[in-house]
């Protein structure tokens, strides 16, 4: 599995101008799927949908441009409610907003963004980058709460063998179910 700083380097040299940004660059301090940051997470989303789409010929720049951004809110979910409603259904429109703030968004790039949370944002998607943007961020969260739950646990048994319960397993993955629950 590569890394965040290797997927970086691949995907770089089309998002200099987002990387360049101070704001967008908080992302990295706000935590999204448990030891994953917001930005980690856009990270991987931006470098997967970006292999899919160069595969196919499809247009790679204006969805990893997208994939850096579709999730460019800057605040911690598990904690905070926006004022504009429930996470889930409103943090697409906030990470446009925030994007069109700093950055030159073409009209598939703010499609890709608006609606990668489809089918909670009701109306389809318009572009083939926008559905595969939408299966990627989909594939992604569930990898990466998978592995943060993996490791948790393997940390927990490590640490106190006669003191791990099956229920911490249990617990876990009912948070996943909810959190995958949620974003299908």
């Amino acid at each position: 599995m590569k890394t965040t700083d290797e997927k970086l380097k691949v995907i770089t040299p089309y998002v200099l101008d987002i990387l360049g940004s101070k704001k967008y660059l908080k992302l990295k301090t706000i935590d999204h799927h448990w030891e994953y940051s917001i930005f980690d997470h856009c990270v991987n989303v931006a470098y997967h949908s970006f292999k899919i789409a160069r595969f196919f010929n499809w247009d790679y720049l204006s969805t990893v441009r997208a994939g850096m951004l579709h999730d460019f809110f800057l605040y911690n979910w598990k904690k905070q409610t926006p004022k504009e409603g429930l996470h889930g259904f409103v943090h697409p429109k906030i990470a446009y907003n925030n994007s069109i703030e700093l950055f030159k968004i073409n009209e598939k790039e703010k499609d890709i963004i608006l609606k990668h949370m489809f089918p909670i944002t009701v109306i389809p998607p318009k572009y083939k980058e926008s559905y595969l943007l939408c299966m990627v961020d989909k594939c992604c969260a569930t990898s990466e709460i998978i592995h943060a739950a993996y490791m948790s646990l393997i940390e927990k048994r490590i640490r106190s063998p006669k003191n791990f319960l099956a229920s911490q397993f249990i617990n876990s993955f009912v948070y996943l179910f909810l959190i995958i629950s949620m974003t299908i």
